[in-house]
């Protein structure tokens, strides 16, 4: 049961300051790579550096609750994933970027099914949910057996 008291709040978080693009390519990838996506990199960099400041502006302390500790911790994942995936394409790693963008809008998908309802789940779980269990939900353990090292017990 969730209490009606007011939201519990959790310790600042921390991000970067600032997205910076990766450096440019290896010696293995197409010098072309800046050349011809120049433009969609600055697009994809302001778009990161947009998403921090919305980050940064929810830094208060009266937003700082179990919700947006859900919804922050599915949104630095994707962060990272979709820094990743640049850094992956800037040094010509482009099949490799492919399951990192899809995780990354897995974890979209997710944080989008939290803030439409599925929080309410979300909170009644942490409010007692996954606590300790009763001894008779408890695995039963069987007697500890110790390997015998080889060639013990023989002379």
């Amino acid at each position: 049961m969730v209490s009606e008291g007011p939201p519990q709040r959790v310790p600042p978080f921390t991000f970067p300051p600032r997205y910076e693009l990766p450096l440019g390519p290896s010696a293995g990838a197409p010098r072309e790579v800046l050349f011809l996506l120049s433009d969609d990199l600055a697009l994809f960099e302001k778009g990161m550096n947009l998403e921090i400041s919305i980050v940064m502006a929810s830094r208060g302390g009266r937003y700082r609750t179990h919700a947006l500790a859900a919804l922050l911790g599915l949104w630095s994942r994707s962060f990272a994933y979709r820094a990743d995936a640049c850094s992956l394409v800037v040094r010509g790693g482009y099949v490799s970027s492919i399951p990192l963008l899809r995780t990354a809008c897995d974890c979209i998908g997710a944080q989008r099914g939290l803030a439409s309802g599925d929080l309410s789940e979300f909170t009644a779980c942490l409010a007692g949910g996954d606590g300790p269990k009763p001894r008779a939900h408890r695995l039963r353990r069987g007697p500890r057996t110790v390997p015998r090292r080889l060639g013990a017990g023989r002379r």
